[in-house]
């Protein structure tokens, strides 16, 4: 059973309407060691409270995907550095849960030709754009 699923039975039981939950911020400065940019730092105050299950049920992708990785045991996130404003939220959902937080490592944006956001839609030949894995295993 899914952990959204565990949710919405809770629901039924208490024969209650969903609601939108929120978790919770501890106002504190976040401070995480990023594989590829050092050490980087954010005032959660910033952030705020902010919502993990809509009222519909369904939950956030920060949340949906902190809970994905630990069922999945990740330990290393590797992605582009247009999500490092994700992470802080993600750390703070693996924390609040009790989950091992995985390593994050944030790479420069991989660009198209006409320096826009590279996207699946876009056809480029895999050797116009290459990713050295020999710099990826360096950063583990």
């Amino acid at each position: 059973m899914s952990y959204s699923e565990i949710i919405a039975k809770e629901f039924e039981v208490r024969d209650e309407l969903p609601k939108t939950l929120y978790n919770k911020v501890d106002y504190k400065e976040l401070i995480f060691n990023d594989l590829v940019k050092g050490e980087l730092k954010f005032d959660n105050a910033l952030i705020g409270d902010f919502v993990i299950m809509k009222s519909n049920g369904a939950p956030t992708y920060n949340y949906a995907v902190v809970i994905d990785d630990a069922l999945m045991k990740i330990t290393h996130v590797i992605r582009g550095e247009d999500h490092i404003s994700n992470t802080y939220k993600q750390i703070l959902i693996f924390e609040a849960l009790g989950f091992e937080v995985p390593r994050f490592g944030h790479l420069g944006m991989i660009l198209a030709p006409d320096r826009s956001k590279l996207s699946n839609k876009i056809k480029i030949s895999s050797s116009t754009h290459r990713l050295n894995l020999k710099e990826v295993k360096r950063w583990l």
